[in-house]
């Protein structure tokens, strides 16, 4: 994915990038996280963030509550912890941690990719290996089996292939 690239809904790249254009369009820190969390592309951590601060939660236990979700939300919930209490502009910390975020769910998407191969190994040799050695390598086998035929029994007592004729 490119660095420029839409980060996919719910993830923290997504939300960053929401609520920059959020606070870049006049928004306070609370109202930002209100709106984007009411939107359709926010994550579940920070629909419950707004939720909490539509219901009178202040925002820095707001921010505590999204800080402790699964999902690395805290960088987020820290940076905006930050910002509202200083008064400072968060919209390119927000454009930064985006950026980050992106390119660790960048790294994290190599990492499994390049353990697919490895993962891969076991089954490949475990089911496709029998089955292609079933298909070219026996058949030519069995038509070479005549190759190997054993000799008839040598008859006895007048009944043919049964030992002491009985």
């Amino acid at each position: 994915m490119r660095d420029g690239a839409a980060a996919p809904p719910g993830s923290v790249a997504g939300c960053c990038d929401l609520l920059s254009v959020a606070i870049a369009s006049g928004c306070s820190t609370a109202e930002a996280v209100r709106e984007v969390g009411r939107s359709p592309g926010a994550g579940s951590a920070l629909a419950e963030s707004a939720a909490a601060l539509e219901r009178g939660m202040p925002l820095d236990v707001a921010m505590e509550q999204l800080g402790s979700a699964p999902g690395g939300w805290y960088n987020l919930a820290t940076l905006l912890a930050v910002s509202s209490a200083s008064g400072a502009d968060a919209t390119d910390s927000l454009r930064r941690l985006a950026a980050s975020e992106r390119l660790r769910m960048r790294r994290v998407r190599e990492t499994r990719a390049r353990r697919l191969p490895v993962l891969l190994l076991l089954p490949l040799t475990a089911m496709v290996l029998p089955a292609f050695l079933l298909v070219t390598v026996v058949p030519f086998v069995v038509a070479g089996a005549d190759f190997f035929e054993l000799p008839p029994l040598p008859e006895q007592n007048g009944t043919p292939g049964l030992p002491g004729g009985g």
